[in-house]
């Protein structure tokens, strides 16, 4: 299960789909993607994906902290 929300809301909001392909993103938005429905530790990465031609790609950062 994936949990994915908008990286201007925060982790608070996130939506759980299956599988990531299930998902249809806005184009050129960035999203949050975690695995774990519980929030993440302070010191934990969360990987940042953006919305590009109706599907999610994964970008080179991460965010970490004060989300």
């Amino acid at each position: 299960m994936y949990w994915i929300s908008k990286k201007d809301q925060g982790l608070s909001i996130a939506l759980g789909k299956k599988r990531l392909r299930d998902f249809k993103p806005e184009e050129g938005c960035e999203y949050y993607v975690r695995t774990s429905r519980k929030s993440p530790d302070f010191y934990d990465f969360v990987p940042v994906y953006i919305g590009k031609n109706g599907k999610l790609i994964k970008t080179d950062t991460a965010s970490t902290g004060w989300f």
